[in-house]
């Protein structure tokens, strides 16, 4: 028995080892690993939404916002740095102590999981430590009392207080189950905090006591902002259904008075001193020198400013963003003159919504952008700077590059009468020059592709025509007004395909012609299934995304669409995809989820996300160079995203299993892919070998499925996830932080 237990031992020692020496190599790759391979090409410095900033004085600040974005300035916004932030939660709130330490709060407020995350810096931002998280509800607002005295809130009247600058935190009874939109602390003992519900509370003996302060503001009617410049003197804006006010106090909130009536859609307020204070608001701004006895209008930071933050009378900085309505520009703006002008701190293109992006060389590129009604056709000659060379009052539903001088676009647009007029347009010489005529009536395109300089394809609402002659003249070679006609595409220059979707969402059917368009038949329909993207590499080679909410399908074919095989991707909206070869591709998604193969499909990585707006363009000109664009102007660049995934990876490349992030800190996802219907166990395992978790065991049919596993439950450190296929066991290391 001692034996036994003795080689036992051993063995678990043995294992134990190899661990940790896996550990170590894996802790060794993290830096690569965690490093963003997509860079920002547009906006500049960033495109997601940003939601709060803090500056220190006139020239150091840092701004935060949505996907874990953390910017940087050290000159007053002339440029920016992007810091890592660990994370892909959105960051709400930032305050910094001094120069090196300070603290930022966010989380998932509109997700039914409700994470939240507090990070912390004592190095100027060059790292961000996560020293609090947990799923009890996002927070909003943090705020330093004193170096050591750190105050954060959220959800549902949540406060938290640490009074040794972020190492332990207790929980404050505030009284109020209400979302908690601001908190500020003129003082360590004194401080203040409203919520989004017309409820403003106030501590005198930091945090451990709270009371309730009358402001005679009831619902529907909203408390958005407050600054307090000190302990007495405090301003709270009111927004009530449009218009809002101003209330100030001058007795810590014994009594309260309209100082500013009527204004309109208000955001942000800020006072720099107890007289000198910033109202942003919607169409205008108003400053006060007198503590609110007068307001002078001034110009707009901008419509939906996030927060405006006064450095003194004439300096102030406003974030300009939102954290659920992805269409709202991520801008900040500055302004030297006290407000009577504000200059952009970040440039754009475009803010437009990217549809397409194409190369048909290395370095010239073009790229389509709409914008409610208007569109404009981007190009760029070096591969990074891009430039507008059509710019059009009308909307631009499609475009086909068929090399670096030939594009054809088509589009709409209503006219005087308010009739919807169609829009053919082409350039044959790099975009220099525009060829755009009006079609015929009832020829509303939507989709457009020309297989050659004079021939090419025009998808409408009722059917599909063709021009052999450079669109001078259409010819009707296909009707059809019983589906929703969503793409023509053309793998050659007779074989083509329509992708075509029915008005009920129920199914969605490819038809295919082999004579460049005389005749058509249909090649497959998928049933609970609409249709999103196809790419061919050849006649035979072929993808096709389609969407069966929540997950997404795979289809791949090598005969031309004559059969396919299908993989499920769960749990992700796929837009677009894009293959190198038959090896190497990517595919996007609604959400900014970018995964790429290079086994075919078989196993699809999931790389670091950089942003969560809508991606739908992505083009691939070798194994390494690659663009990607979509929602709010968004162009991402990558010169060595395969590479790393081939050279880095410390994941075994020919198992069906894959873990990400790892190490997590928060939340791993864990992703396998199945080649036929099997018998599935999915486990948790620690050193010891004893299961803690399973969370599948079960049959289950071919392709890919996803699961998400919460890993705050779990003591840091080294753990094995096993999956077993059919008793085939297949294992990773997942490191949790």
């Amino acid at each position: 028995m001692y034996l036994n237990e003795h080689i036992r031992q051993t063995h678990i020692m043995k294992r134990i080892n190899l661990y940790i020496f896996l550990l170590i190599g894996a802790l060794a790759l993290l830096p690569l690993l965690s490093y963003s391979q997509w860079t920002w090409q547009n906006p500049l410095p960033q495109g997601n939404s940003v939601l709060n900033l803090h500056f220190l004085n006139e020239e150091i600040g840092y701004v935060v916002g949505n996907n874990g974005t953390i910017l940087k300035t050290i000159n007053g916004g002339a440029s920016w740095i992007h810091q890592k932030s660990n994370t892909n939660l959105n960051l709400t709130s930032v305050h910094m102590t001094s120069e090196n330490t300070g603290f930022i709060v966010g989380g998932n407020k509109y997700s039914d999981d409700s994470l939240s995350i507090i990070l912390k810096t004592t190095n100027g931002g060059v790292g961000w430590n996560i020293v609090n998280q947990d799923s009890l509800g996002a927070y909003s607002s943090v705020y330093c009392a004193s170096t050591d005295t750190i105050f954060v809130a959220g959800k549902n009247g949540r406060i938290i207080k640490s009074v040794n600058s972020g190492i332990n935190w207790t929980s404050l009874t505030t009284g109020i189950s209400d979302n908690i939109v601001q908190i500020k602390f003129p003082t360590t003992s004194i401080g203040y905090a409203i919520a989004d519900s017309c409820r403003a509370i106030k501590t005198t003996d930091g945090g451990i006591s709270w009371e309730q302060i009358n402001i005679n503001i009831t619902s529907p009617a909203k408390l958005t902002s407050m600054s307090f410049p000190n302990e007495l003197i405090g301003y709270i804006l009111v927004c009530d259904s449009g218009p809002g006010l101003v209330l100030k106090t001058i007795n810590g909130g014994a009594t309260w008075l309209n100082v500013l009536l009527q204004t309109p859609t208000p955001n942000s307020i800020d006072f720099c001193s107890p007289e000198i204070g910033y109202v942003a608001a919607a169409g205008s701004d108003y400053k006060t020198t007198n503590g609110g006895q007068t307001w002078e209008t001034v110009t707009s930071c901008g419509f939906w400013a996030a927060q405006i933050d006064l450095i003194n009378s004439e300096i102030a900085y406003s974030a300009i963003g939102s954290e659920i309505y992805s269409f709202r520009n991520p801008v900040i703006r500055k302004t030297t003159n006290g407000g009577m002008s504000w200059n952009y701190l970040t440039s754009s293109v475009t803010y437009g919504y990217i549809s397409e992006i194409d190369f048909p060389e290395d370095n010239i590129g073009y790229a389509l952008s709409q914008d409610w009604g208007s569109a404009i056709i981007l190009k760029t000659t070096d591969g990074f700077n891009w430039d507008t060379t059509l710019s059009l009052e009308k909307k631009i539903t499609d475009m086909n590059v068929l090399n670096r001088n030939t594009i054809w676009f088509c589009g709409d647009y209503y006219d005087t009468l308010y009739e919807n007029i169609g829009v053919f347009g082409r350039s044959s010489d790099g975009g220099q020059n525009w060829e755009i005529s009006d079609l015929n009536p009832n020829m509303i395109p939507k989709s457009i592709y020309n297989t050659s300089n004079s021939v090419g394809y025009l998808l409408t609402y009722d059917g599909l025509y063709k021009t052999i002659n450079s669109g001078i003249d259409w010819q009707k070679i296909h009707s059809d007004t019983t589906m929703n006609l969503f793409r023509v595409y053309f793998s050659s220059a007779n074989i083509g395909y329509i992708l075509k979707n029915s008005y009920d969402y129920s199914f969605s059917s490819l038809i295919k012609t082999t004579d460049a368009g005389s005749t058509w038949e249909p090649i497959k329909q998928f049933n609970n299934q609409l249709l999103k993207s196809i790419f061919f590499l050849n006649n035979e080679y072929g993808f096709i995304i389609t969407d069966g909410y929540p997950d997404s399908y795979f289809h791949t074919t090598s005969s031309g669409g004559s059969s396919w095989i299908m993989d499920t991707i769960k749990g992700i909206s796929i837009n677009n995809i894009y293959f190198i070869n038959d090896s190497i591709g990517c595919i996007i998604g609604s959400s900014g989820e970018i995964l790429q193969t290079k086994d075919g499909g078989e196993i699809w990585h999931l790389n670091n996300m950089v942003t969560d707006n809508s991606l739908s363009g992505v083009f691939f000109i070798n194994e390494d160079l690659g663009y990607l664009s979509g929602n709010r102007g968004t162009i991402l660049y990558t010169d060595s995203c395969i590479t790393r995934i081939n050279e880095h990876s410390f994941e075994q490349n020919n198992s069906p299993l894959w873990i990400f992030p790892n190490p997590s800190s928060d939340k791993t996802n864990i992703t396998y892919s199945l080649e036929e219907t099997s018998q599935v166990r999915l486990e948790i395992i620690n050193l010891s070998g004893q299961c803690l978790k399973t969370m599948v065991d079960s049959k289950q049919d071919k392709g890919m499925y996803k699961y998400s596993l919460d890993t705050l439950p779990y003591i840091p450190g080294v753990y094995i996830v096993r999956l077993r296929i059919n008793n085939i066991s297949h294992t990773r290391i997942a490191i949790i932080k």
